[in-house]
């Protein structure tokens, strides 16, 4: 399956230091064989037996409650064992979730495995080398400069930029257009989507078969991750290499297990361990004013001072390994309140709860109480309540004109093709959306109802979502989504003429995706 729309961090500039990349993490790999693995699944034990207090895990999910940061779902697995999982309603545990630019870091690995096959050359391989008909300014571009943001390219604003290139007709005209400074390549780190998409384009160009099969079977087959929706350039076929991939927690925490275990997995090399002590050793210095507790990044994985490291996505998507503690922690999130929020919410989340209650290497006391305590918790943040000030019923009603009449949609980046209003009682409105996302059809189904209260619906990709209807007028109505997994949050206000339409949607995450949306109807 393959899908759409975007998401990414926003960037700035440091400069690489020499030597980094002889520092490395250390991995697992010399470590006891694991006692089972989860390929078919996960199992389960309490804090307690793998040496961590229950206490301490309870406090953590009273924290995320107070934080307010839209947490979905967080999941802590040690010695192979999930010891606590939560999700937060609305979102639900058998959800796919978009995990933004962790993508990087799973695209990363491929480029990996394909150089322990020999089907890309090196690091030091250039741009070029795969794709001939790249600019000149970029053919020398290695794969190095690429998946550590090195690339030199001419970036002002790269979240907008990349909404350009997905909306222009040839992508790889458009990184051209952009412009190289060469004195910048390969030394300056200035975090884009630009680079993790050549390299997933030239990994495409490599193969005998598209990149989407090769990672299906050389590295979500072997680790047992069946569903998800990876999505792919609609004019080459190659993934996207920077975000766009929708993935189960349970599935997204294996690929944490196989970096913690040195690229092993149950007998089989899936990526070198070489790969893996290179892919997170610092390879570039960042100022730890902008993101605390980080102090450099890898292939496209970012790396802390603790000997730990991580792939991390916009709105607070995280997988974070911990080697010293043979330790995962993921996170995804809806939150769109930028960098100076998340980071000390996380670090405090990390070391004033989840480290913290570590207290052996192995088994201590279990403690029941307590125990039940986490799980009584974990069991109450999944039942939803409805934000306070929201509800209230709408009474005026649209006229009846405007439904059952099909409307085409100009060009837009969220691949919106049509609309239609459905009445089917005097109390429920249906909105159907059609859609075409990097040419791969879809449909969205939103229920309204008109006591104002959040409904439960049908999203892109099949994943739900939640609206509400906020307000509605005889040519007008106001709507609230919550894309949940897809990570979305939309106020929408549709206006209808007497043959025609337009969609204001305003981005409540505050990305940038603020856009508004005309159409037609279409003739019977």
């Amino acid at each position: 399956m393959k899908k759409c729309l975007l998401y990414m961090l926003c960037f700035f500039c440091i400069i690489a230091l020499p030597g980094c990349s002889q520092s490395q993490v250390k991995t697992r790999s010399t470590l006891a064989e694991p006692d089972y693995w989860p390929t078919e699944g996960w199992k389960y034990a309490t804090p307690e037996s793998q040496g961590m207090d229950s206490e301490l895990l309870a406090e953590a999910i009273d924290y995320i409650i107070a934080g307010d940061m839209d947490i979905h779902s967080l999941l802590i697995i040690r010695n192979g064992y999930i010891v606590t999982e939560a999700y937060f309603a609305p979102y639900t545990r058998d959800s796919l979730h978009d995990v933004a630019s962790i993508t990087k870091s799973i695209s990363s690995t491929l480029i990996g495995i394909a150089i322990d096959q020999g089907i890309i050359g090196g690091v030091d391989s250039t741009v070029g080398d795969y794709i001939p008909t790249v600019s000149p300014d970029l053919a020398g571009s290695t794969v190095e400069d690429l998946l550590t943001m090195r690339t030199g390219l001419n970036l002002y604003q790269a979240n907008m930029q990349l909404f350009e290139m997905l909306s222009s007709p040839d992508w790889q005209a458009y990184i051209a257009s952009l412009g190289v400074n060469s004195s910048s390549t390969g030394s300056v780190f200035d975090y884009n989507s630009f680079g993790p998409y050549l390299c997933s384009s030239m990994l495409n160009s490599a193969l005998q078969t598209d990149s989407l099969t090769f990672a299906d079977h050389y590295l979500f087959a072997p680790l047992g991750i069946k569903e998800y929706v990876f999505s792919c350039d609609p004019q080459n076929g190659a993934l996207l290499g920077f975000g766009e991939l929708r993935i189960h927690p349970h599935d997204l925490a294996k690929i944490g297990y196989l970096f913690l275990n040195g690229g092993r997995w149950d007998g089989e090399q899936i990526v070198s361990s070489q790969w893996v002590n290179e892919a997170t050793a610092q390879k570039v210095m960042i100022w730890q004013d902008m993101r605390p507790g980080i102090i450099g990044y890898g292939y496209s994985w970012w790396i802390d001072g603790q000997g730990s490291y991580s792939g991390r996505g916009s709105d607070n998507q995280r997988l974070e390994v911990f080697p010293k503690y043979n330790l995962i922690v993921l996170t995804n999130s809806g939150c769109g309140k930028g960098l100076p929020c998340i980071y000390p919410f996380m670090n405090k989340l990390n070391s004033g709860f989840i480290l913290r209650s570590i207290e052996s290497d192995s088994a201590i006391k279990e403690n029941e109480q307590a125990y039940h305590k986490l799980q009584k918790k974990c069991t109450q943040v999944e039942v939803y309540e409805p934000e306070e000030g929201f509800g209230d019923p709408v009474e005026e009603k649209l006229d009846d004109r405007f439904y059952d009449q099909v409307y085409l949609m100009q060009d837009n980046m969220l691949g919106i093709r049509t609309i239609k209003l459905v009445e089917n009682d005097q109390n429920n409105i249906i909105v159907e959306v059609s859609l075409n996302t990097f040419q791969v059809p879809d449909s969205m189904i939103i229920g309204l109802s008109t006591d104002g209260q959040w409904q439960y619906s049908k999203g892109r990709y099949g994943l739900p979502l939640i609206a509400r209807l906020d307000n509605m007028g005889s040519s007008k109505m106001i709507i609230d989504v919550n894309e949940l997994g897809n990570i979305n949050v939309w106020k929408i206000t549709i206006h209808f003429e007497d043959s025609s339409v337009s969609m204001a949607l305003i981005d409540k995450l505050g990305e940038g995706k603020d856009m508004v949306i005309s159409g037609v109807q279409r003739e019977r």
